[in-house]
């Protein structure tokens, strides 16, 4: 079974490093796509989005020099989540009022999108969940097959039908099921390792 990148944990350890480079490329990998798609359900636009998410891993790489893993500060993923819904809360409500937005005014777009605080972190879970799936994939693909991983992709993500991949990959109906099965157990698996560390 191949090993795990660096644990969260420890990776919020090693950012605290600027230098330390491929920290922060992974943690970057890791939250930039969570943070963009919160960004762009919020309504900014996808410069904004970008700006948000490079705002939020400056507020990052400032706080996390007084984060201490002795005292009982909550989860590394509930501190990203306030750092990023606080992030955005702020790039709505301190823009100018007649700042534009895909061709609607900031008080428009605040009128559109509710700032309950609720809803957004719901929103911000949501996309968390979404980005540790991704990681996960990126974690599992390398363990299979391309066909094995296909099998699964195509109709388990995709939602393509197993006659149409069985044809596709030239395999039995047998070795979809078992293809599928064992990555989705594999996954799971690692989503669990992923968040499990997460709530530490």
């Amino acid at each position: 079974m191949a090993e795990l990148p660096t644990t969260r944990a420890s990776l919020l350890c090693r950012v605290k490093n600027p230098r330390d480079l491929d920290a922060w490329q992974e943690f970057v990998e890791i939250y930039q796509p969570a943070i963009y798609r919160f960004a762009r359900k919020r309504g900014l636009q996808p410069a904004d989005a970008d700006d948000l998410a490079q705002l939020v891993f400056a507020k990052v790489s400032e706080k996390v020099q007084d984060w201490d893993f002795e005292e009982e500060q909550g989860s590394f993923r509930a501190w990203i989540l306030v750092v990023t819904r606080n992030a955005v809360i702020n790039s709505l409500t301190r823009k100018k009022p007649d700042a534009a937005a895909g061709g609607t005014t900031m008080t428009q777009q605040l009128a559109n999108h509710s700032l309950n605080e609720e809803r957004v972190d719901a929103e911000l879970q949501g996309e968390y969940r979404r980005a540790t799936f991704r990681h996960a994939a990126k974690i599992v693909r390398v363990e299979f097959s391309e066909t094995t991983w296909q099998a699964f992709w195509l109709t388990s993500i995709e939602n393509q039908s197993t006659e149409v991949v069985v044809n596709q990959l030239g395999i039995t109906m047998g070795a979809l099921y078992a293809a599928r099965s064992r990555v989705m157990r594999r996954l799971k698996e690692v989503v669990k390792q992923l968040v499990e560390e997460d709530e530490t």
